[in-house]
């Protein structure tokens, strides 16, 4: 005896109705005109902000004008889903601000932008108050441009904190209570030009820490509490233009690289 075959959802047997009727353009036009309503309620809010209306009263033209949304929160930033940005065709940059401010940094998990396009270009954390990223929380963003980190305060990067953010061109991570690199904390930056480390609390640089920052062009390590460096430490960052190391623990730094011409400040070059 053959088994019965499984009901059909109401959905299915709808999308059915509409592609016999039409001859497929229904169906083209719920996929082309996704329900603004159907998001997470961060996404609906975010939404409704920035149309100005509520849910359902956005159209998929309102949708396809919008580049740029802020998605506000208390506690825990959301995970967000693939859904939340259907018809956002010209989305460029997100941001997350929270609302709710107090002693606890909000909850973040090493998923939560596992839902955002590929294609997004920027990324604003600022105003948050996180004291920690998980590693990973970046992969699948190869396409971003711009990471706003400001009011952010870590004691120490992971290693693969950076990773997937192949195409990022600078990373500011100024003033941000950092007491400690790990090795591999800049994994994955491979287009990286820009860095700067400065007013942080430094004492130490572990061996290979800049290791796969070959297009490095600027790096500033001023006003740590820097005192030496491990041998070797710039070796690899052959396109090194410039470099800034005052006010440190140390005078006048003796470094090794391979650049005669590398302009730096408060130190001197001698070949590897």
């Amino acid at each position: 005896m053959l088994p019965r075959p499984r009901a059909l959802s109401a959905v299915v047997l709808a999308a059915v109705a509409i592609l016999l009727a039409t001859g497929g353009y229904g169906i083209f036009y719920i996929i082309q005109n996704p329900d603004p309503c159907d998001r997470t309620q961060e996404m609906r809010d975010a939404l409704e902000r920035a149309a100005e209306r509520k849910c359902d009263l956005i159209t998929g033209d309102d949708l396809a004008y919008i580049d740029g949304l802020v998605i506000q929160y208390e506690d825990e930033m959301p995970v967000l889903k693939r859904r939340d940005f259907a018809g956002l065709r010209h989305l460029e940059g997100l941001a997350y601000h929270r609302t709710v401010y107090n002693s606890d940094p909000p909850t973040i998990t090493a998923n939560v932008f596992s839902g955002l396009p590929d294609d997004l270009q920027s990324l604003d954390l600022g105003l948050n108050g996180l004291t920690e990223l998980p590693p990973g929380v970046f992969d699948g963003l190869a396409n971003l441009t711009s990471l706003d980190l400001s009011d952010i305060y870590f004691h120490e990067l992971p290693p693969g904190v950076f990773d997937g953010l192949t195409n990022l061109p600078s990373l500011d991570l100024d003033g941000k209570g950092l007491r400690r690199l790990l090795p591999g904390a800049f994994d994955g930056l491979t287009s990286l030009q820009s860095l700067d480390l400065s007013d942080n609390y430094l004492t130490e640089l572990p061996p290979g820490v800049f290791d796969g920052l070959a297009n490095l062009q600027w790096l500033n390590l001023g006003h740590n509490y820097l005192t030496e460096f491990p041998p070797g430490v710039f070796d690899g960052l052959a396109n090194l233009q410039w470099l800034e190391l005052r006010n440190n623990r140390g005078w006048i730094f003796e470094i090794t690289h391979p650049n005669a011409d590398l302009q730096c400040k408060w130190c001197r070059v001698v070949a590897p």
